[in-house]
């Protein structure tokens, strides 16, 4: 659906490949057909479908089948299971993205304003309209395998203008007696990981 939603102009087209079970992203890699694969973290997040995280990342890994050889393939560096995901890459081009010194796209935290997280990424001040270190590690990871002739400076700009999405981070004020607090909506298929990086 999100393909037919296409006008045709498009030059760059970012999709999330979802799953809940195995086999499914090597299906829509067929409909896909990447350019590029990209896994943001291989956690605790789909237990209710399979029986370890070894299995999740194994099953994240499929994107990596529907690339042609040498096309990049973005792994978390700091991710347990990133020798896993880089063994399945196959004859992708890997680039690792991460916090960790060994990342070749390393980010590193300058602090939160609020809502707002502030990072160093591969030499760039990016600032994303995102709490929580997690978007700096997905923010590098786009980063690791933008493609040529993407005006970087400008792809940071429209970064900082992105949002939470409701129950996917969005944070809310509630007045209560006694004063206010923050709440943050994490509802969309929370997993532990999920609530963890929220908090």
């Amino acid at each position: 659906l999100s393909l037919l939603a296409l006008d045709g102009d498009e030059r760059v087209v970012v999709l999330e490949l979802g799953m809940s079970a195995a086999g499914e992203i090597a299906a829509l890699t067929e409909l896909a057909r990447p350019d590029v694969g990209l896994v943001t973290t291989a956690a605790a997040a789909h237990l209710a479908f399979f029986e370890s995280v070894d299995a999740i990342a194994d099953a994240k890994a499929e994107i990596f089948e529907g690339l042609s050889a040498g096309a990049p393939a973005a792994i978390p560096f700091d991710n347990a299971f990133a020798g896993r995901l880089i063994g399945k890459a196959g004859n992708a081009s890997v680039r690792t993205f991460g916090f960790g010194a060994g990342a070749e796209v390393r980010c590193r935290s300058k602090g939160m304003d609020g809502a707002q997280s502030a990072f160093i990424i591969d030499g760039y001040d990016v600032r994303l309209g995102l709490a929580g270190n997690q978007w700096g590690g997905s923010a590098a990871a786009l980063l690791s395998v933008l493609p040529k002739g993407v005006d970087v400076d400008r792809f940071i700009q429209g970064m900082a203008s992105v949002e939470p999405l409701k129950g996917r981070g969005k944070r809310f004020e509630v007045k209560a007696d006694g004063g206010t607090a923050v709440l943050i909506d994490e509802s969309y298929n929370a997993s532990p990981a999920a609530v963890e990086a929220a908090l």
